[in-house]
This record gives C-alpha cells, sequence and structure tokens, in this order.
C-alpha cells in the first residue's frame, strides 16, 4: 500500500507479461484506491470498541440494579435462588416462580 502526495492511500498490483523465450517484456499495473475502505475501518474500529464500552457499562450497572447485598431477604436460600436467576437472567431463559402466594411473588416479578 502506498500514500499518494493527495492523502488517498493506493495499493498496486503488477503483474508481468513474458515472450515466449520466458523474458519479461511488459508489466501490466493496477492501482485500488483504498482510501474510503481505510477510513471504514477506522470507523468500524471506534464503534467496535464503543460497543464493548456500552456492554461493560450496563453490566455494571445491571450488577449495582440487582445487587444482593440491597434484597430484603436475609436467608441464605433465598440468596441462592437470586443467584441463579441472576445467573439464568443473561439468557434467554424462562424463570417461573413456583411459591405459596404469601412468599412475596409480586415483589419477585417487578424485579425481572
Amino acid at each position: 500500500m502506498q500514500k499518494t502526495p493527495t492523502g488517498k492511500v493506493v495499493m498496486a498490483t503488477g503483474v508481468p507479461i513474458f515472450n515466449t523465450e520466458k523474458k519479461i517484456i511488459r508489466v501490466l499495473s493496477f492501482s485500488h484506491d483504498l482510501t474510503e475502505i481505510q477510513k471504514l475501518k477506522e470507523d468500524y474500529e471506534q464503534l467496535h470498541s464503543k460497543i464493548k464500552r456500552y456492554k461493560t457499562e450496563i453490566e455494571e450497572l445491571r450488577e449495582k440494579e440487582t445487587n444482593l447485598d440491597n434484597m430484603v431477604t436475609k436467608s441464605k436460600a433465598m440468596k441462592k435462588i437470586w443467584e441463579l436467576v441472576y445467573r439464568v437472567e443473561r439468557s434467554e431463559a424462562t424463570v417461573v416462580f413456583q411459591v405459596s402466594p404469601t412468599l412475596g411473588k409480586r415483589f419477585c416479578t417487578c424485579l425481572t
């Protein structure tokens, strides 16, 4: 790849042409302007970097929002259940609560 005086990035390719005695008599050359492709590559890398940052930020916000220390319950069994729910939450699996009416299903469904 080469950079021209006008700032464009080009890729030059040469193909030798031989005579019957296998001597080079000509070289056929092509130049491809890669300036726009280079710009698109840089834009892609910047966007990819932003997406990574946003994903990390979203994960951090979700962790803060679903911090087990802020749970109303102090039961170890209930905390284990919530840890499992938070692990499953990142997948597309459905979680079904099967508990008695007095155990706060309404509160549980509000968290999801």
